[in-house]
């Protein structure tokens, strides 16, 4: 298992590995430090992987008992929401609950510091030092709050005005979630700016599997043979598949007859 190496927290989702022992002893570090510094609003997303809604909850029980005023993202997100909310919001901190694109067995642990950015080794030590310290006991918990609709909408609206000025014409683009938490956002934002979007139905739904693809990682070619099945298809311009945290994007292009 990975302690707090460029990708957080990751490891095998197993007794002893990254279970909720572990997940508690985290959320717990990163309240104490959060209380060393004065820090006082914690933000909390998740993605479509098994257990990552329980080790969300976890996590915002664990930082109320110690004081941590918490939001949690009431359904799975893409991990650069989770960035927007807290500079949005004006929050002090945010943690995800992702392993990313690794397979389905793994799972993840995140820190984001107020400026939306994964928190460097200058925080992450800290953190670390803090995860033998004692874990809040009991079922009274303290200030927890769903993230407001709000955060999303303007995020999406955001979202297709930086985009929109690089746009030219209309496109026929097949795309593909992965089975991940962009089902719910890249769709709006293709709409938006008025490009004909054509989904992958077998990998549009929440599957904590991932069991149409061999890897959930669109930078791995298999990942994107159903994308490709599509496009062929339905001739499309382009297909997209993004990871199950939708922070890494898969592009395909149609040039003359080849992909």
């Amino acid at each position: 298992m990975i302690l707090f190496g460029t990708g957080g927290i990751r490891g095998i989702m197993k007794k002893g590995e990254f279970d909720e022992e572990l997940v508690k002893k985290a959320a717990s570090a990163v309240a104490d430090w959060m209380n060393e510094d004065n820090l006082h609003t914690l933000v909390i997303a998740y993605d479509t992987r098994r257990n990552s809604m329980k080790f969300a909850r976890i996590c915002a029980e664990t930082a109320s008992k110690k004081g941590i005023r918490t939001y949690v993202f009431s359904d799975p997100v893409p991990t650069p929401l989770l960035s927007f909310a807290i500079r949005y919001m004006n929050a002090d901190a945010g943690i995800v609950i992702t392993a990313s694109h690794n397979p389905p067995e793994y799972n993840g642990f995140k820190v984001y510091t107020k400026d939306g950015v994964q928190a460097i080794p200058e925080y992450t030590q800290r953190i670390a030092s803090l995860m033998n310290t004692t874990v809040p006991s009991g079922n009274s918990f303290g200030d927890i709050s769903p993230v407001p609709d709000e955060v999303e909408q303007v995020y999406t609206s955001k979202v297709v005005q930086l985009i929109e000025p690089f746009v030219n014409g209309t496109k026929k683009i097949v795309y593909s979630p992965l089975h991940g938490t962009g089902a719910r956002f890249v769709k709006k934002v293709l709409d938006s700016l008025n490009m004909n979007v054509i989904t992958v139905e077998e990998q549009f739904h929440p599957d904590a599997a991932f069991s149409t693809v061999e890897t959930p990682n669109p930078e791995d070619e298999s990942a994107m043979k159903l994308v490709k099945a599509y496009m062929k298809r339905f001739q499309a311009d382009a297909g997209i598949a993004t990871d199950p945290d939708c922070d890494r994007v898969g592009l395909v292009v149609a040039k003359e007859d080849a992909l």
